[in-house]
């Protein structure tokens, strides 16, 4: 990050210095935030004079405690540009904080970089996988983690989806992963214009099409939570195209992953024509998302039920019959 002050970084190490009383009487309310203009100048001069006593005496310090990176992380409206260009907040809100998972861990535990302060100005990227391994084994395989390491600075990350300074559990209700508000969650990405253009993304429109659908209908507007979400066919943190043979979308592995909630369609189609053709390793055996599409089953527009399309759908193949 490059637009942080130096000196207000070096403030943060007041009160392991002992002066913590040089920072103005009344600077800060009950809640911590600044109260004003003349004291964020007083803090600043403040803490100028800390970063010069500090190099004049060389001495040596302790990892810093959370309560010194709320020194300058718990002012509203402070920003930065990173390494990608794109302005991000430096605010981190103490009470979200101390109530989500990670609440009993200090800043630097993430941060593991910051040694001493004031920190450097541009810092490291968290690496969730030194405590998630499996997880993080799984992510770099997927879609989003290769497309990461290929250099795809729009490609999720895990704060993508879950947050960063305020992730609670997955089943909590407000959790951006949390069933009912995982496909929004997705969303932000796979609905934003500029992110399915750029990355040549092949169903650009998927999150819309799913929210009218019977999955979605079914999951957002009545609140079935057995209704699937975007993780119930693709995956969660190993997410692959539809290209590789390990991917539930894979052609080969559609039905398998439709009969997870389908079971006796699933055993109905195995038997089919359809279904025996696939079988034989034939890549025109059709599959549920031939017939059924992927993101729009049953939507609303379009008659409301796919047999109103069985026509067009079924003379893809069957053009001689119709």
């Amino acid at each position: 990050l490059t637009s942080v002050s130096k000196d207000r970084q070096a403030g943060m190490s007041m009160e392991k210095q002992g002066i913590r009383g040089s920072t103005p009487r009344g600077c800060r309310g009950a809640a911590g935030a600044s109260t004003g203009a003349p004291c964020l100048i007083s803090q600043r001069l403040a803490c100028v004079l800390v970063a010069v006593l500090l190099m004049a005496t060389g001495s040596s310090r302790a990892t810093p405690t959370n309560s010194e990176c709320l020194e300058c992380h718990s002012t509203k409206g402070e920003v930065a540009t990173n390494a990608a260009g794109k302005v991000v907040s430096l605010f981190v809100d103490e009470q979200p904080f101390k109530a989500s998972v990670h609440g009993d861990l200090s800043c630097t535990d993430c941060h593991q970089d910051i040694k001493d302060l004031p920190h450097a100005e541009r810092l490291a990227p968290v690496q969730c996988a030194g405590c998630h391994d499996d997880v993080g084994k799984q992510y770099a395989t997927s879609i989003h983690g290769v497309s990461k390491a290929m250099g795809a600075s729009g490609a999720a990350t895990c704060s993508s989806c879950h947050g960063s300074h305020n992730i609670v559990p997955v089943k909590q209700g407000d959790s951006p992963v949390f069933k009912l508000n995982l496909p929004a969650t997705c969303a932000r990405c796979h609905n934003n214009p500029n992110l399915t253009s750029e990355y040549r993304m092949k169903f650009p429109q998927a999150a819309e099409q799913y929210m009218e659908s019977i999955h979605g209908r079914a999951l957002i507007k009545l609140g079935l939570i057995i209704a699937p979400s975007c993780n119930d066919c693709h995956g969660v943190h190993n997410i692959r195209r539809s290209v590789d043979r390990d991917s539930p979308i894979n052609h080969t592995r559609i039905a398998g992953t439709c009969g997870k909630c389908h079971v006796g369609v699933e055993q109905t189609y195995l038997k089919s024509v359809h279904g025996r053709l696939l079988a034989k390793g034939d890549p025109r055996g059709p599959v549920c998302t031939d017939c059924h599409t992927a993101h729009q089953i049953d939507t609303q527009a379009g008659g409301g039920h796919h047999k109103a399309a069985s026509d067009e759908r079924c003379g893809k193949c069957h053009q001689d019959r119709l």
